[in-house]
């Protein structure tokens, strides 16, 4: 398990909705104070997001490696720490056009989230005893296209 960042700026800054915890760059920060614990289901939930991160950063450096010799710049490192956050705004925005143009939901926003599948994977396992410690790689892949 990571640490958790009780009272974190971060998390008073950039999150606004009605959770109170994120992943954000690898770092589970809240707006809980320390005294106030987080739920352990929620914990693991945002250790399954910094997991998912961390593997997705990976392999976006070393396409950023690759893109670097092969355009003789170093400009692709500076989309590495964001290639998960735009995969996963990506997927939500597809899923969230997809349930508003078909009118299949009547809270298009809340099941886009929903559907996202690095949140599919996440809700899976927040409640999995040693879920972190038995997760596969890419395990949020199998929830790819399920909108």
């Amino acid at each position: 398990m990571r640490k958790i960042h009780y009272a974190s700026l971060l998390a008073k800054v950039l999150i606004w909705s009605k959770h109170n915890s994120a992943m954000i760059f690898g770092f589970i920060c809240t707006k809980r104070k320390a005294n106030n614990p987080m739920p352990a289901e929620v914990a693991q939930h945002e250790n399954i997001h910094a997991e998912q991160y961390v593997e997705i950063t990976a392999v976006a450096f070393l396409v950023a490696i690759a893109l670097s010799f092969v355009f003789s710049s170093c400009t692709p490192f500076i989309f590495v720490p964001f290639v998960y956050y735009i995969i996963y705004f990506v997927e939500g925005a597809i899923s969230y056009l997809v349930r508003f143009c078909s009118r299949r939901a009547t809270d298009a926003v809340q099941q886009a989230y929903l559907h996202s599948m690095f949140e599919q994977e996440a809700h899976a396992g927040e409640a999995v005893p040693c879920y972190i410690q038995n997760r596969r790689r890419g395990a949020w892949l199998k929830y790819f296209g399920q909108i």
